[in-house]
């Protein structure tokens, strides 16, 4: 075996003459081309949905601290964002969180932000009335 044999095995080189073009690509060479377009561009659709989702989480995040809430999901569908925060009333201002993901080059005109408010309660500080009452 000589250097450059594989290379000539897969381009066929030792059963053309001199004359002869190379061949394009094997119909198999073209699938796994084909194949791996796709998977590139899937990967890349999922690297910019986790960065739009990170950059959304942080800001929001941030935000929701400062008035003692917290960012329960941020999610993409399609081309949107949905951002879903939890805390106590009041429900925070939404414009603050708008100007915030406009500087962080979010586009706002895709994020829907879903405000939950809580109520919570620990049972074991309730006291409840004597029975028959």
């Amino acid at each position: 075996m000589r250097p450059g044999d594989t290379i000539e095995r897969l381009h066929g080189d030792r059963d053309r003459g001199q004359g002869e073009p190379a061949p394009i690509a094997a119909p198999g060479r073209r699938r796994r081309a084909t194949a791996v377009g796709y998977l590139v561009g899937f990967l890349v659709g999922i690297s910019t949905r986790a960065i739009v989702e990170l950059g959304g989480y942080r800001v929001a995040e941030t935000r929701a601290q400062s008035v003692g809430w917290e960012v329960d999901t941020v999610s993409t569908r399609d081309a949107d964002v949905y951002i879903r925060l939890e805390g106590p009333l009041p429900v925070p201002d939404t414009a603050t969180l708008k100007a915030l993901l406009d500087t962080a080059g979010v586009d706002t005109r895709k994020v829907t932000v879903h405000l939950v408010p809580i109520y919570s309660v620990k049972l074991a500080n309730i006291v409840c009335p004597p029975e028959g009452y």
